[in-house]
């Protein structure tokens, strides 16, 4: 078996699309990609594309690490060849390390909204922890994503609220079809409630109107006592989300008033 990493050359028409390339990455716009087409057909291709050689991890082999937007450029560019560096030091490790791989080396590439770079901070702190995010983790993984910011506290804690709703919801908000608030309020939702919308999203309906569609009235209880006190345990979670660092500002007399 071969060990590091190898330049050798692959037909571009060999090379894979990494099956997670979409959730954590937007692509070039028309014309940034443009620009990197003419910048590598007047001055050649500065970083080689990385791919994965056959592998444990289950990818398919030439699956791309870093270098899909390289690839495009390529291909605007009429081209038909490249030099890859395959990387043969991936070959025996397992998924979670390729995946991590993978993230932090796109991570930092591309304009990135602020969701985005907490659903890929999020990740990466999941894969830190083993690969799943278990309740004892949340206030260390909102901290997690607050120093990736560069920020901490209220809106941090928003966006942690959304991460945790269906894929679907987290894009329409990304891409300001439903504001912040419509897309936190999925998050209170049953699982069942939550694939609904979801899978009405997929479907092409207008994403507040899959919501709205879904959640009732302020005014209407819950049908199923169950239902309610799951509601009621979600927003006590929420709560202590929003209030978890700004604790020393909560007024003492607040709370002699409502003890």
């Amino acid at each position: 078996m071969l060990e590091g990493r190898k330049a050798e050359k692959r037909k571009l028409s060999d090379l894979v699309v990494h099956p997670l390339q979409s959730m954590y990455n937007d692509g070039l716009h028309d014309e940034a990609l443009y620009a990197l087409a003419k910048n590598i057909k007047t001055y050649g291709l500065k970083d080689m594309i990385e791919v994965m050689p056959a592998n444990r991890a289950g990818l398919p082999k030439n699956t791309i690490l870093d270098g899909h937007q390289r690839l495009r450029a390529l291909l605007l560019n009429g081209e038909s060849s490249t030099t890859v560096k395959v990387c043969y030091d991936l070959a025996d490790v397992d998924a979670d390390v390729v995946e991590r791989v993978f993230i932090e080396s796109n991570m930092l590439r591309q304009h990135k909204d602020d969701l985005l770079r907490a659903r890929i901070a999020l990740r990466l702190f999941e894969l830190i922890k083993g690969g799943k995010l278990i309740r004892s983790y949340h206030g260390e993984a909102r901290d997690y994503i607050g120093k990736i910011f560069g920020s901490s506290g209220r809106n941090i804690s928003r966006y942690f609220r959304i991460l945790r709703g269906p894929i679907p919801v987290q894009d329409a908000f990304r891409s300001k079809k439903i504001p912040l608030v419509l897309a936190e309020k999925v998050c209170e939702l049953t699982a069942c409630e939550q694939k609904q919308i979801s899978d009405a999203i997929l479907a092409g309906v207008d994403p507040r109107s899959a919501i709205e569609t879904v959640i009732p009235p302020k005014s209407i209880y819950h049908d199923k006592a169950n239902d309610g006190l799951v509601s009621f345990v979600k927003s006590l979670e929420y709560s202590c989300d929003d209030i978890a660092d700004r604790i020393d500002k909560i007024s003492p007399r607040l709370i002699r008033n409502n003890s």
